[in-house]
C-alpha cells in the first residue's frame, strides 16, 4: 500500500541493514554459532530462553502468514493451468474468509515447502538455489510496475493528490516504519543463524547493506506506483500483486492472459518460497533445537513449526490490507525492546568482549548464571518497555476499543519507542546493578576456532589443535 512521506523507504533501508550490522558483528567477530547461544550471555542460560520463545511465536505468525501469501499464488497458478479449477463452485462460507480454491492452493503450498525445509544449510547449492528464485520475483514484481503504469497511462492519482497535513504526514510516517521493520522483525534476529556461514568476518556486511539499501527503496517504490496505477485501472489501489493476476485471468481467459498469469504467479510464489523457508521456517527451528536439543534438530523443529503454523488458520488474519498491516506491525513490539538491549548489552556494557567458554556452563557461579540462570536486568528492560504498548495494539486490531491518543500513537511508534527505550533502562539498570561478568574474556582459545591472526587481535592466546575442545 502505498504510504505519505517521500522519504520514508530510504529512512527505512538506513535503519533495516544498521540492525543487521549488529547482529552480523557480534556473532561473527567472535564466532557465536546461533542467535540461541547469543542470547545465553544477556538474558541468562535458562532465561535465554524467553527471546526464543518470543522469536518462535513471532516467526510461527510470520509462517502462517507467508504460507497463506503462497497459497494464493499457487490457487492462480493452478487457475491459469485448468479451466476447471477456475471455474470451480466455493463450498466455503464468506465467513470463513477464504474460498475453496485458496484453500487447496494452500496446501499445496504447504507440501511443497516441505522438501525445502529438509534441506541443508551449509550446501551452498540451495543457496544458488533460493538466490535463483529471489531474482525471478524481482523481475516479476517489475513487470507488474511496468503493465499497471502502461495500462493506466501514467502513475495513477495517488502520485498527484494534494499534500496531507503535517501530522498527518508524520505520524503516517511513523505507522509506515513500524510496518515495514515489523515485516522483517524475525529475519532481523535471525542474522546470527545465517551470517555464521560467511566465508570471513564482516564478509556479508557489504553485500547486506547494498542489497538491502538498493532493493529496500525500489520495491516500495514499485508497489506505492502500482497500487496508484491500479487506482485508475480498477477504481481501487490494488495492493496485493497475487489479487492483479487473478483479475487478469476474469476480465480476459485467454491463452495469453493465462501464460502471463501463471507466469506472474509462479514468480510470487517464489518469493513466498523463499521467505518462509529462509527467514520464517529455518529460524523457528534454530529456536525449537535449542529449546529442546536432545528431541529436535533444526529441520525437525521447522518441520513441526510449520504444522503448528498450519493450525492457526492464517486467513483469518489477513481479512483486509488494514488488518494484515497492524498483524506485521505487531512484531515490533516484542522484537524492538530485544533489539535495544542486545545492542546495549554487547556494544555499550560489554564493548564486544563475550567469554565463549560461559556460554556453554550452566552451574551456579558461571559467568552467565546470573540468578538461578536468568538475569533479571533484562527481563526488567523488556516488560517495562513492551507493556505500555499493549493499549495501542488492542486499538489497532479492535478499534470498537478506545483508549487515549497517546497509547494509541504509541503503538505507531512501538519500533523507535522499544528499541530507544529498551537500550536505556537497560543500560540504567547495569550502571545501578552492574553484574560481575562485563567486558570477560577467554584467555585462550579454547574451542580452536580462531586462528593466530584473529586470537592476537581478540587478545587472547591460540589454542593448538590437539588441545581444542569440542562446542556442544
Amino acid at each position: 500500500m502505498p504510504f505519505p512521506g517521500s522519504g520514508l523507504p530510504q529512512f527505512n533501508t538506513y535503519e533495516r541493514p544498521t540492525s543487521c550490522s549488529h547482529s552480523n558483528t557480534c556473532i561473527r567477530r567472535i564466532s557465536i554459532p546461533r542467535f540461541p547461544v547469543y542470547s545465553r550471555a544477556i538474558w541468562g542460560m535458562r532465561g535465554s530462553c524467553i527471546p526464543m520463545v518470543q522469536r518462535f511465536l513471532c516467526g510461527i505468525v510470520g509462517i502462517a502468514l507467508q504460507s497463506y501469501l503462497g497459497g494464493v499464488c499457487i490457487a492462480a497458478m493452478l487457475s491459469a493451468i485448468f479451466p476447471s479449477f477456475h471455474r470451480m463452485k466455493n463450498t466455503l462460507p464468506l465467513s470463513a474468509n477464504i474460498t475453496t480454491q485458496q484453500f487447496v492452493g494452500w496446501v499445496v503450498f504447504n507440501l511443497l515447502s516441505v522438501p525445502f525445509l529438509c534441506a541443508r544449510l551449509e550446501r551452498r547449492n540451495i543457496v544458488r538455489v533460493f538466490v535463483a528464485l529471489n531474482t525471478y520475483s524481482f523481475f516479476t514484481l517489475f513487470g507488474i510496475m511496468i503493465w499497471a503504469v502502461r495500462r493506466a497511462g501514467g502513475g495513477g492519482p495517488l502520485l498527484s493528490r494534494g499534500p496531507l497535513p503535517n501530522n498527518d504526514i508524520g505520524w503516517g510516517i511513523c505507522k509506515a516504519v513500524t510496518t515495514v521493520i515489523g515485516s522483517i522483525a524475525v529475519g532481523l534476529m535471525s542474522q546470527p543463524d545465517f551470517t555464521r556461514f560467511a566465508r570471513t568476518p564482516g564478509a556479508q556486511v557489504m553485500g547486506q547493506w547494498t542489497s538491502i539499501l538498493l532493493f529496500g527503496t525500489l520495491m516500495p517504490l514499485f508497489g506505492r506506483i502500482t497500487a496508484s496505477a491500479n487506482q485508475a485501472i480498477y477504481g481501487q489501489p490494488v495492493w496485493n500483486p497475487t489479487e492483479i493476476a487473478l483479475q487478469w485471468l476474469a476480465d480476459d481467459y485467454s491463452a495469453k492472459t493465462r501464460a502471463s498469469s501463471f507466469f506472474v504467479s509462479l514468480g510470487l510464489m517464489a518469493c513466498q518460497l523463499v521467505v518462509n523457508t529462509f527467514e520464517n521456517g529455518f529460524s523457528t527451528g534454530m529456536d525449537l533445537a535449542g529449546l529442546a536439543p536432545k528431541y529436535l534438530n533444526i529441520r525437525r523443529g521447522a518441520l513441526l513449526a510449520l504444522v503448528v503454523a498450519c493450525g492457526s488458520c492464517p486467513w483469518q488474519l489477513i481479512t483486509n490490507a488494514s488488518v494484515f498491516l497492524n498483524v506485521v506491525s505487531s512484531y515490533t513490539i516484542i522484537i524492538g525492546p530485544i533489539l535495544g538491549i542486545q545492542i546495549c548489552d554487547y556494544f555499550v556494557l560489554r564493548r564486544r568482549r563475550l567469554q565463549l567458554s560461559g556460554l556453554y556452563d550452566a552451574v551456579p557461579h558461571a559467568p552467565y548464571w546470573y540468578a538461578h540462570g536468568f538475569n533479571w536486568r533484562a527481563i526488567f528492560a523488556w516488560i517495562v518497555t513492551w507493556a505500555p504498548q499493549l493499549p495501542g495494539f488492542i486499538n489497532a486490531i479492535n478499534p470498537s476499543v478506545h483508549v487515549p491518543f497517546g497509547a494509541a500513537k504509541l503503538f505507531d511508534l512501538s519500533f523507535l519507542f522499544g528499541g530507544a527505550t529498551g537500550f536505556l533502562i537497560y543500560l540504567g539498570i547495569n550502571m545501578v546493578f552492574p553484574p560481575g561478568n562485563l567486558g570477560q574474556m577467554d584467555e585462550a582459545d579454547v574451542f580452536n576456532i580462531f586462528t593466530e591472526q584473529e586470537a592476537e587481535r581478540l587478545g587472547m592466546k591460540a589454542c593448538a589443535q590437539s588441545s581444542a575442545m569440542e562446542v556442544p
